[in-house]
């Protein structure tokens, strides 16, 4: 039956989403977002919305602070990709995979989180990491009538892609769960193939 189930599971990749799981709802609440500068002190707000470019945003319902992405083509660009993989895994994945990361070697999750915990982004130089599935789509917001489906006000540059979770797919741990933000649908695919990531931390 495995290869049956994995061969549906390609094939979804290309389908139209409604074949996939369910999407997210609603959305994180701008009114319990407080934007972060690159030390972790919080942005003043100006008609609900942060007076300047965030680096993190803090999420005071969910107690997570997560990445922000830049558009600059240094390390947190938005437009980098990266094959999952964590050496601790039953099943690593794919280490200094064939995604397009800043420096152009180690485009993988690991070395991602490992170079982000060690610039400090906003303040803390451990404890960033992938995000769960589940804690993925708490900031997706499939309300919105237009893409990606996220709070671009707190969370600009956001690509309407895929982003990875650090989540196996239970059926075959070969794929991993990822969260399409063009809609907030979650899927899984091959840990081997680049996508879009952003990070997260708790916040103390």
């Amino acid at each position: 039956m495995r290869p049956h189930v994995v061969s549906v599971l390609i094939c979804l990749s290309a389908l139209p989403l409604a074949l996939h799981a369910a999407p997210a709802s609603g959305g994180a609440d701008p009114a319990q977002l407080i934007p972060l500068d690159e030390s972790g002190s919080p942005i003043t707000l100006i008609n609900g919305l942060p007076s300047a470019t965030p680096s993190c945003i803090h999420d005071q319902v969910t107690g997570l602070i997560w990445e922000v992405k830049r558009d600059d083509d240094q390390l947190r660009d938005k437009d980098w990709t990266y094959t999952w993989h964590n050496p601790e895994a039953a099943n690593p994945g794919l280490a200094d995979g064939n995604g397009g990361c800043f420096g152009g070697s180690r485009c993988d999750t690991a070395k991602f989180v490992a170079d982000v915990n060690a610039v400090g982004l906003c303040g803390y130089h451990s404890g960033w990491r992938l995000p769960s599935r589940k804690e993925l789509v708490t900031i997706g917001h499939s309300g919105r009538f237009s893409s990606p489906q996220i709070d671009q006000g707190f969370f600009p540059n956001t690509v309407n892609g895929w982003y990875w979770s650090r989540d196996d797919w239970a059926p075959d741990n070969g794929y991993a769960w990822l969260v399409l933000f063009r809609d907030g649908y979650p899927n899984a695919d091959l840990k081997s193939k680049p996508f879009y990531i952003r990070l997260v931390h708790q916040a103390p």
